[in-house]
C-alpha cells in the first residue's frame, strides 16, 4: 500500500514538471538591449580642453644674508657683489693715493703703493681721495655688512662719515675702522675746517691678514652704535665686538661709507645692508 501511495505522488509531481516546463519562454530576456533599442547614432563623449593662463610662480632672488649675525633675522635690502665694475656702487677717484684697481674673479681690488709715511696729514684718508665712496647712504638702524681681506702691510679704512655745511664751517663726523699703524682699530672721529681728533678708539685685535672677514656697522636712531669683525670660515671667532652710545647726531642720514688703501692691496668680496626686524 505504501508503495502504490508513493508511486501516485511521484506520477503527479512529474506531470507538474512537465507541464512548467512547457509553459516556459523559448528564451530568457536578455540584458543587453536589442540593437533596434540602441540609437543610430549615439553622441560621443570626446573630452574637450579650453587653453588657461598656467600660473607659473616668479622666482625673484632674495638674497640671503651674508652670515650668522643676522641669518634668520631679517632680510636683506641691498647687495652688492662686484661681479661688473658698471654695477660698483662706488665712486672711485684715483687722484691721490690709490694707483689701481679692478674686478677681479668678482672682488673689488684696490691697490696702493704709497707709503703710509708718504700720507700725511691722514685726513687724506677721510675725504676718500684714495679708494671708492658708496653712491647710497645706508638707512639709519640697518646693519651694512662687508667682506674682505687685506694682504701682509696692508694699510686701509673703511670710513663711515658725514661732513655737514654749517654757519661755522664744514662740520665732520666718522666711524671708522682702519690701520694708521701696527694695529687695526675703530675710531670715532669727528672735525672741521681745522682738522680732526678722536674721540674714542678700539683696537683690534686677533686680525690676521690674508684671512677673510666680514665687518658690521649698525648706527640705530638714538645714537647707538655696534661693531664686528668675525672671521668667515670661523663665523663663532668674534675678533671684535664694540658698542658706544652717542647722540642722534650720528644718525642723522647722509652717512656713506669710503674704502680706502694707502699701501698694499685690499679685496672687497660682498656688500650687504640688511634691515632687522623691529
Amino acid at each position: 500500500m505504501h508503495k502504490r501511495n508513493i508511486l501516485t505522488i511521484f506520477s503527479g509531481l512529474l506531470l507538474i514538471v512537465i507541464t512548467f516546463a512547457c509553459s516556459a519562454p523559448a528564451a530568457l530576456p536578455s540584458a543587453t538591449p536589442p540593437a533596434s533599442a540602441t540609437p543610430s547614432s549615439s553622441p560621443t563623449l570626446t573630452p574637450t580642453y579650453t587653453a588657461t593662463a598656467t600660473l607659473q610662480p616668479t622666482l625673484t632672488p632674495t638674497a640671503t644674508p651674508t652670515s650668522m649675525l643676522i641669518a634668520n633675522a631679517g632680510h636683506v635690502v641691498r647687495s652688492v657683489h662686484f661681479d661688473d665694475p658698471s654695477e660698483l656702487g662706488l665712486v672711485m677717484d684715483m687722484d691721490k693715493d690709490a694707483e689701481q684697481y679692478s674686478i677681479t674673479d668678482s672682488h673689488f681690488v684696490l691697490i696702493a703703493k704709497n707709503s703710509p709715511a708718504n700720507v700725511y696729514p691722514w685726513e687724506t684718508w677721510e675725504d676718500g681721495g684714495s679708494g671708492g665712496r658708496t653712491k647710497f647712504s645706508p638707512q639709519v638702524g640697518h646693519v651694512s655688512v662687508f667682506l674682505f681681506r687685506v694682504e701682509e702691510n696692508t694699510y686701509f679704512g673703511y670710513h663711515f662719515e658725514v661732513y655737514e655745511s654749517t654757519a661755522d664751517g664744514v662740520q665732520y663726523k666718522g666711524i671708522n675702522l682702519q690701520r694708521l699703524d701696527n694695529t687695526l682699530t675703530l675710531y670715532f672721529r669727528v672735525g672741521n675746517d681745522a682738522g680732526t681728533r678722536d674721540m674714542l678708539a678700539y683696537p683690534v685685535h686677533d686680525f690676521q691678514y690674508g684671512a677673510w672677514y666680514y665687518y658690521s656697522l649698525q648706527v640705530q636712531p638714538d645714537g647707538l652704535v655696534t661693531a664686528k669683525l668675525w672671521e668667515r670660515d670661523q663665523p663663532d671667532k668674534v675678533i671684535f665686538e664694540q658698542t658706544v652710545q652717542l647722540d642722534a647726531e650720528w644718525a642723522k642720514p647722509g652717512f656713506t661709507f669710503v674704502v680706502t688703501s694707502v699701501q698694499g692691496k685690499m679685496e672687497v668680496d660682498e656688500y650687504q645692508e640688511v634691515e632687522l626686524p623691529q
